[in-house]
């Protein structure tokens, strides 16, 4: 089945104090799970945004919002990715950084730990850096971090996947707001797989509007597949196996889709993990989208 499995990170604008500078990154991100029995292959896409004081967009860089950790488990980062804070913009200092943060999570892992045991790593971890590191509770109830577009219901989702005695298992670790409250209600663990009988599926998560619709032949984004990705579009709708090429070509194209639709949100490429059953997963940087061929570099070995 052309599973979706999916819940839409909705992000908007907020207000910046004069008292406390902060500078979140990456308000937009499209992360894509094709979970086949023999192999799972995700990616995100590499575009990262910042908020001006004004609370518009600025400074669009490139990210890592995803990471392969021990060549077994993939853990994709989408909502905050990166956090500075200080009382001027001069004097800012970095208090999160995704790709450096899940390195400490790595470094925890026992050889023979299940990814819903990885899952409970990154829940202890992020409820210290979210309680202890960046208050977000405290910034909520002070005014600091004020409900505005950017902070509607997510501050982060961790997507966390690896195959356990041959399953594949897909695991969210979700944060949401309280504004009634002031409170951040998390983390809260979302088993998306395993599900009943399904071993074949396509997982969306964040910015996903297009990849929603997919299935239908009138959406734009169906048509498109057609066009980027046709043999791998089609086994996917089919609930057929793919091979790991067809696999990394589908997941690009899907980013791509919503690159095309929602440019100011999704793009800079993608960065692409290939996770075999039983063996070791390998990393690949694009750095432009599938409709522009580029070789990828890889690291790691399938």
């Amino acid at each position: 089945m052309f599973g979706r499995f999916t819940n839409f990170l909705k992000r908007k604008s907020y207000v910046l104090p004069f008292v406390f500078f902060l500078c979140f990154r990456s308000f937009g991100t499209t992360g894509v799970f094709v979970i086949t029995p023999k192999r799972i292959v995700a990616g995100t896409d590499r575009l990262s945004i910042s908020l001006a004081k004004n609370g518009t967009f600025t400074k669009k860089g490139t990210a890592t919002k995803i990471a392969l950790l021990k060549g077994r488990f993939i853990v994709a980062c989408i909502g905050l990715e990166s956090f500075r804070g200080g009382p001027s913009p001069g004097r800012q200092v970095l208090l999160y950084d995704f790709p450096n943060w899940i390195k400490t999570i790595e470094s925890q892992i026992a050889p023979d730990a299940s990814t819903l045991q990885l899952a409970t790593i990154i829940e202890n971890e992020s409820s210290k850096t979210f309680t202890e590191t960046i208050p977000v509770e405290t910034f909520m109830k002070n005014g600091t971090i004020k409900y505005a577009d950017a902070w509607e219901k997510f501050l982060v989702q961790y997507v966390v996947a690896g195959f356990d005695s041959g399953v594949a298992t897909v695991i969210e670790v979700n944060y949401e707001f309280d504004w009634e409250r002031n409170r951040l209600i998390g983390p809260m663990r979302n088993i998306q797989l395993p599900r009943g009988n399904i071993n074949t599926a396509v997982y969306s998560v964040g910015q996903h509007s297009e990849i929603e619709q997919i299935a239908d032949p009138n959406t734009y984004g169906y048509k498109r597949m057609v066009v980027l990705a046709p043999i791998a579009f089609h086994k996917l709708l089919a609930s057929q196996q793919t091979s790991r090429h067809e696999a990394i070509e589908a997941t690009r194209a899907l980013i791509t889709v919503e690159a095309e639709i929602h440019p100011s949100k999704v793009g800079a490429g993608a960065t692409i993990i290939t996770l075999p059953d039983g063996g070791q997963g390998a990393v690949m940087e694009y750095q432009h989208s599938l409709t522009i061929p580029h070789a990828a570099k890889t690291k790691g070995k399938e």
